[in-house]
């Protein structure tokens, strides 16, 4: 009988340091997870006022910059149009106007009047990219740049790829 006794208390300490060491492992791996999250948490912080703050002002000063009147000065297609395009297209040469008022273009030209919302995806500098939307909810993105009072475009989706620019009025 003394001889059970004598086990018993051994299963049992080996049962008090089982226990121990799980509770210091699952300890351990909350700290490391609280860790992570707060390391996600700075670095998110971080980002969000390092990164994105110039952004805003950036798109900001894009939008500011497309504000007003344009006409159309030249379009180069990188392919050539269909026939129905080509024929769109040509009469619109110094005669379209796109004004651009909050985030709405308005185009109009001999047998064209259309409103599209608009948006700016990016911006650096005298360059962005914008995406027009129609009203089907397709777009098509067009990277610009703006030097004084004239805009050069280049949609970047077909059919309508190519370069073009358009003239302050």
């Amino acid at each position: 009988m003394l001889e059970v006794f004598q086990e018993a208390p051994a299963c049992r300490v080996g049962e008090t340091e089982l226990a121990e060491a799980n509770y210091v492992a699952v300890s351990n791996k909350l700290k490391l997870v609280a860790i992570r999250t707060l390391l996600g948490i700075v670095m998110l912080a971080t980002a969000s006022c390092a990164g994105s703050q110039p952004h805003v002002n950036n798109v900001q000063v894009a939008n500011q910059g497309l504000q007003g009147t344009w006409v159309l000065k030249s379009y180069r297609p990188l392919m050539s149009l269909d026939v129905p395009l080509a024929a769109l297209v040509n009469p619109q040469l110094g005669q379209m106007r796109v004004t651009v008022q909050g985030t709405q273009m308005t185009v109009q030209g001999p047998g064209v009047q259309v409103v599209r919302a608009y948006q700016v995806l990016q911006a650096d500098g005298v360059f962005a990219t914008i995406a027009i939307s129609a009203p089907t909810g397709e777009s098509v993105r067009v990277s610009i740049s703006i030097e004084g009072n004239v805009l050069t475009f280049r949609p970047l989706d077909a059919p309508w790829t190519g370069e073009g620019t358009l003239q302050r009025l």
